[in-house]
């Protein structure tokens, strides 16, 4: 995973498991953000963000999903959901980016402790 200075997200490597007969839950899902399960061996835009007018400022991966900041503190999630690794309150996966809305909810909660806590933190 990788992030460029325009904000562009790109992604490689292993796109998923194609079949009805996934023995491995690990391998059934890609991470790549594509809405695909196909491998790509070079770099390739993540082309959720530039269709959607999203600057990424930061990013993260793990070993089946990527994390994605941008410009206006907005966290998007996409990849293998299980365990809820997607910070999202499910354990459903996504071939794509999405939006985390859980993730501006707690950061209004900890403004407003922090509001409140009178400056005990």
């Amino acid at each position: 995973m990788a992030l460029d200075e325009d904000g562009n997200v790109y992604t490689w490597g292993y796109g998923g498991k194609k079949g009805m007969f996934n023995w491995m839950v690990t391998q059934e899902v890609g991470a790549l953000g594509h809405n695909d399960l196909e491998p790509h061996f070079y770099p390739k835009r993540v082309n959720y963000f530039k269709d959607n007018g999203i600057k990424i400022v930061s990013i993260a991966a793990g070993s089946y999903h990527c994390v994605a900041v941008d410009d206006k503190n907005n966290m998007y999630n996409w990849g293998r959901g299980q365990y809820g690794v997607l910070g999202n309150g499910s354990n459903a996966y996504s071939l794509l980016p999405v939006l985390n809305e859980e993730f501006e909810f707690q950061m209004q909660q900890q403004e407003e402790f922090e509001k409140n806590s009178f400056g005990f933190k």
